[in-house]
């Protein structure tokens, strides 16, 4: 008799628990959108979310940017499920709907115009050469440039240095390609995980919200790679490089999803 009780009870209790967890399965991913609703990123005629590059390939960058074209297509396109499509280079066109202008601080032969684009860009911050993203699309700036990179670790902040000082050249680019990975999200209007209110990582919030911009998007996830927690603990030399969390990918679907 008590072990029928006792099944019974365990089969009602599982049923509960698997019904709980269908009807909260849609929410659970998580995310901090950094632009006003409805002003995100547009992709153009055939769905795509374009990225150009501002800073021409040549032999020193090409090898780079060969591997961030196939890891950004690795992740977005192939585990979030979003169009991608890189248009080459850039053209000369200062528009927020024109594709993601990717560029590298330190690349040794940017053009004048473009190079002082990316100064004025990071004229403000301490450390001119770490990366630096602006949000695309209808909230953005009329900036050719949309993420600044670095290929080198010039001028970049003691954090990053630290980072990147023991790692093996496989160990950069694993960095190199999180980075990238990181500041694409960035500039489809996704903020830094860690500063949401509900946010467990140590790392202290570097952005005052705004509810006028500002939008949650399910609960904290320890594992985004929007997390300073997840990307200043993580082992490039041995793990390779960050990959969407389960979340990244929800809130990236839930914005650009068509």
């Amino acid at each position: 008799m008590f072990f029928r009780i006792y099944l019974l009870n365990g089969v009602f209790v599982l049923g509960i628990t698997y019904i709980f967890v269908l009807l909260l399965t849609p929410f659970l991913w998580a995310g901090l959108i950094n632009i006003p609703s409805g002003t995100e990123y547009p992709p153009n005629s055939e769905k795509q979310i374009e990225f150009c590059w501002l800073t021409k390939k040549n032999s020193s960058t090409a090898p780079l940017q060969k591997k961030i074209e196939i890891y950004l297509k690795e992740q977005l396109q192939d585990k979030a499920q979003l169009a991608i499509r890189f248009t080459g280079l850039c053209l000369d066109s200062a528009n927020p709907m024109a594709p993601i202008g990717i560029a590298f601080y330190d690349a040794a032969d940017n053009p004048p115009g473009l190079q002082s684009e990316i100064n004025n860009i990071v004229a403000l911050s301490e450390y001119p050469g770490h990366p630096t993203t602006y949000s695309k699309g209808l909230w953005a700036q009329s900036n050719l440039t949309d993420l600044v990179l670095t290929s080198q670790f010039n001028d970049v902040s003691p954090a990053l240095m630290a980072q990147m000082s023991n790692l093996s050249s496989s160990g950069r680019d694993h960095l190199l390609l999180s980075i990238a990975l990181h500041e694409s999200l960035h500039a489809l209007g996704i903020a830094h995980e860690h500063d949401r209110a509900d946010s467990t990582c140590s790392m202290k919030p570097d952005l005052t919200l705004n509810p006028k911009i500002h939008s949650y998007i399910g609960f904290y996830d320890a594992d985004s790679i929007m997390n300073y927690c997840k990307t200043h603990d993580h082992d490039f030399e041995n793990a390779g490089s960050i990959p969407l969390s389960e979340g990244d990918v929800q809130t990236l679907q839930s914005l650009y999803a068509y």
